[in-house]
């Protein structure tokens, strides 16, 4: 039970940027942007894997990489987001809801391997 509390506590820090770009674009941009049934995973996918590269990578992170990281992550998400409302009647949604989906668990994939341990 304790482990299911540090991951939604460490989820926080990554929703606080992804959940206000998420909510506006599928609600402000409803007339604009179409949605899937499996695009949610964008708010869970790139934490589940940055959180499994923190725990079982190469690199150990302390807890202000717990901190940080999802945060930079949540960054990266919004800014999908707002790719996505951008380029919403210009391109095919469902490839640009795909890559984008893949470029934020990339982003995760980067950080979680290339940022060090940070002081605590």
């Amino acid at each position: 039970m304790g482990a299911i509390v540090m991951l939604c506590a460490f989820w926080l820090p990554f929703l606080i940027p992804a959940a206000p770009a998420a909510i506006a674009c599928w609600i402000g941009g409803r007339n604009r942007v179409d949605r899937f049934r499996w695009e949610w995973l964008i708010l869970v996918l790139p934490y589940i894997l940055w959180m499994g590269l923190a725990q079982f990578g190469p690199v150990q992170k302390s807890m202000s990489n717990a901190v940080i990281e999802p945060f930079l992550i949540g960054c990266g998400v919004a800014g999908t987001f707002g790719i996505r409302f951008l380029l919403a009647r210009r391109v095919r949604q469902k490839p640009l809801t795909f890559t984008l989906l893949v470029s934020a668990c990339l982003l995760a994939w980067v950080l979680a391997a290339s940022v060090p341990t940070m002081a605590e």
